[in-house]
């Protein structure tokens, strides 16, 4: 087992948990996202987009490009609203739009969050893109990128910084791993997705791979 396999890894027995630094696209500078998504996928059930205002313009195009591969619209549901049974048995689920703080709000501690929970948990795939891939760690980076908040924890010791390919460069992070030796900070540069599957995989499915920051306490790891 790798070191970024020792340390990176989501707290769930099934699903994938997929990061993005902005909206993909099924083609491009992911080329073969969509061969990812239909090997993990259950295509009897319908994908579903969970959207926190105000959404990205480039997620129609994905939305689109999702419908045309699986000749199905995934359906749209608003994150501030009370989330229908159903949901928690979707094999891919989009998390996109808003911002980190705002994420974290609706899935911690809320109906909302159990039920994207248990879609994970009954092996689906939850993407989150941009804001919503920062609310996964154990902190987020907020403010001007000197804040640091805690965050939803599906992603154990993690401080995931989306946009950011060089995480280091950011004082907060800094005085962050400082503070806490045994976290880590994961950068999302332009055009990373990075895939991090139940058994401690980590794929990347994007043009560019992830950055990751060590604290010193994993040097003696």
């Amino acid at each position: 087992m790798s070191k970024a396999e020792e340390v990176i890894h989501h707290e769930a027995k099934a699903g994938w948990v997929v990061l993005a630094s902005q909206v993909p696209r099924l083609g491009g500078e992911t080329p073969e996202l969509a061969e990812h998504l239909l090997a993990r996928m259950d295509l009897s059930r319908v994908p579903v987009c969970l959207v926190s205002p105000p959404a990205p313009p480039e997620l129609k195009h994905l939305l689109d490009e999702i419908e045309t591969l699986l000749g199905v619209a995934p359906v749209l549901i608003d994150a501030a609203l009370e989330p229908p049974a159903e949901m928690a048995r979707v094999s891919l689920l989009i998390l996109a739009g808003g911002d980190t703080a705002n994420w974290v709000e609706r899935l911690e501690d809320t109906l909302m969050g159990e039920v994207v929970l248990q879609a994970l948990g009954s092996g689906g795939i939850i993407m989150a893109i941009g804001p919503a891939a920062g609310s996964v760690g154990s902190w987020y980076l907020g403010g001007e990128g000197d804040e640091i908040g805690q965050a939803l924890g599906w992603l154990g010791g993690a401080l995931v910084v989306p946009g950011q390919p060089d995480p280091a460069a950011s004082a907060g992070v800094r005085r962050h791993l400082k503070v806490n030796p045994r976290a880590y900070a994961l950068g999302l540069g332009e055009h990373t997705l990075v895939a991090l599957g139940p058994a401690g995989e980590i794929e990347v499915w994007g043009a560019s791979k992830p950055t990751i920051i060590l604290g010193k306490g994993w040097s003696a790891a």
